[in-house]
């Protein structure tokens, strides 16, 4: 227990920094578990073989192709002009076209899809990127 609570501890600071990227530190996790063998090396590497982490890692290099192509600055631009500076009516116009495709991809990938166009959407207005839930800790 010591050994995961050090592994964890280690991973925490790293990710507070913000200095190492985020995949350099979760594969440094992996390596960590498997060299003081507290994770057997059968299933140290099962969690890639499951379709969530499959959903998940294709859809952020989608995610990621989308913001080198510029389309997402272009999505941006387009829900800019919709939404204007309201943060009610960019709030709409983002629920409206997200609400379309999450008919034929998966919600998780949905998400994967259009965190760039926030973040592009975010740096044109300087509207808050806010989370909706009650746990006020969350929020920026």
């Amino acid at each position: 227990m010591g050994i995961v609570l050090g592994i964890f501890g280690v991973a925490m600071v790293l990710l507070a920094s913000n200095r190492v990227r985020i995949d350099v530190i979760g594969l440094g996790i992996l390596l960590a578990l498997g060299l003081t063998r507290t994770v057997p090396e059968a299933t140290l590497f099962g969690g890639f073989a499951s379709q969530p982490v499959l959903v998940i890692a294709g859809m952020l290099a989608m995610g990621e192709g989308l913001v080198r192509s510029g389309l997402t600055t272009r999505m941006a631009r387009w829900i800019h002009q919709w939404g204007g500076t309201s943060e009610s009516r960019l709030g709409a116009t983002l629920m409206i076209l997200a609400g379309l495709p999450s008919a034929f991809i998966s919600d998780v990938g949905l998400v994967g899809l259009f965190i760039p166009v926030v973040k592009a959407i975010h740096q044109r207005s300087h509207v808050p990127v806010r989370c909706s839930c009650r746990w006020r800790w969350l929020q920026h």
